[in-house]
């Protein structure tokens, strides 16, 4: 659930930034363009979950010289990742007086 969490964030995100970078590249002052097209992102955001599993997926080519960095720190272990250990059952002894 988590994965699905991230996914349509970071393609929201993604959406999000393509149309601001549209409007101010084309240079768009009309505010009823600008609505509709934040109104389309915004429509889209909430369809994202739906429309992950809707639209089929690209695949994007990937250089080689950039994809082998991509294996180098794939195999790399996080500082964030806490290492399993194995959890020892603790026994509570009381002491009655």
């Amino acid at each position: 659930m988590l994965h699905l969490a991230l996914d349509v964030s970071f393609r929201s995100v993604v959406a999000a930034t393509a149309v601001g970078l549209v409007l101010v590249g084309l240079r768009v002052r009309s505010g009823a363009a600008r609505h509709a097209a934040w109104s389309a992102v915004m429509v889209t955001m909430l369809m994202m979950p739906v429309l992950i599993s809707v639209v089929p997926r690209v695949d994007v080519p990937v250089p080689s010289n950039v994809a082998s960095g991509f294996d180098t720190i794939a195999d790399e272990v996080s500082p964030y990742q806490r290492e399993e250990t194995p959890r020892r059952d603790r026994v509570l002894t009381y002491h009655c007086v």
